[in-house]
């Protein structure tokens, strides 16, 4: 692994001095390591300046941050003085200063932005910076040079999604296939998370009850933000969230079981799909599952599908699943 990220040093570092290639590509898992870009930072010359774009409200923490253990002003909003100025999405679209080298992270934390923010980001770069890169799960440009930085994949694979088709609105009920994977997980001692629509939430949980008053013991309240800290000591085991916004959960110390009552509705792209088929399996070896519902199959959940299945394909090659 220390080879592999080693070369992916020193390729980023070429691909940035070499200057013939405006743009690049470093396609990658979800919560990947920033680690071989810490090769890129290192060749930036004194004076030389980077601006790096967040597709979330997170940001690499100091122990995995590329800048670490560098001598580099870091500023979070625009100052000639520094060298590395760290911007949200729609922050980073007002941003007027000059920069060499442009860095979209779409990797670090859950997408919270729609694909066309990223897209009006990436054009306004072209304006601000010498370079660009995009860091993400998939090719953004589609003409430019593509590095894999598939790194640090602790387990064995990455969950695929599962694509069930069904034509119950899940404002009057759910399919058998859907209760009969909640009462399997739960059965399983598993902890399932069902994303819905906020206005079927309470006519969802009723529905439930009516067909199994059991479950009202498994039923809990999603984590606040606040509460993280106290529930990251122990997890939850088996229990069942209704969530209105899709999220990932990082905070939980367990692997998660994700159903999406209505994927073609659901307010995510194939990005937030990957996100949680990742985020299904980062705690320990038994993958949770990603259950996508819905009348019919999108091209958001198609692409989410081909990308996992892609990223193990990989891993497979590379030996990491042998």
């Amino acid at each position: 692994m220390r080879d592999r990220n080693g070369a992916l040093h020193q390729k980023l570092a070429q691909w940035y001095r070499s200057g013939r290639q405006k743009d690049l590509n470093l396609i990658a898992l979800p919560y990947s390591s920033l680690e071989p870009l810490a090769g890129l930072f290192q060749a930036l010359t004194k004076g030389e300046r980077i601006l790096w774009v967040k597709g979330s409200s997170k940001e690499p923490s100091p122990e995995s941050a590329p800048w670490k253990n560098l001598d580099l002003f870091l500023a979070h909003q625009e100052d000639p003085r520094a060298s590395v100025v760290l911007l949200e999405a729609p922050e980073a679209l007002l941003a007027s200063d000059a920069y060499d080298l442009v860095i979209f992270d779409d990797l670090t934390g859950f997408p919270e932005y729609p694909l066309s923010l990223k897209e009006e980001v990436l054009l306004h770069a072209l304006r601000l910076g010498r370079r660009r890169l995009s860091l993400s799960v998939d090719k953004v440009f589609s003409s430019a040079m593509s590095l894999e930085g598939l790194v640090e994949k602790k387990h064995h694979y990455i969950s695929e999604p599962r694509i069930l088709l069904s034509q119950v609105d899940p404002k009057e009920g759910v399919c058998n296939s859907l209760f009969d994977f909640l009462s399997f997980f739960l059965n399983d001692q598993r902890l399932v998370v069902l994303f819905a629509p906020e206005d079927t939430l309470e006519s969802l949980r009723d529905y439930l009850l009516r067909i199994d008053p059991s479950l009202a013991k498994d039923l809990v309240a999603p984590p606040q933000k606040k509460e993280g800290l106290s529930l990251a000591g122990a997890g939850l085991g088996r229990a069942l969230m209704l969530c209105p916004t899709i999220q990932d959960f990082t905070e939980l110390p367990q692997n998660i079981e994700f159903i999406v009552a209505d994927a073609p509705g659901a307010p995510v792209d194939y990005r937030g799909f990957v996100f949680l088929c990742v985020r299904a399996g980062m705690q320990s070896d038994i993958n949770g599952e990603v259950l996508l519902f819905g009348k019919e199959a999108t091209q958001d959940m198609l692409r989410a599908k081909d990308i996992a299945r892609q990223f193990n394909q990989t891993l497979w090659e590379r030996e990491e699943l042998r």
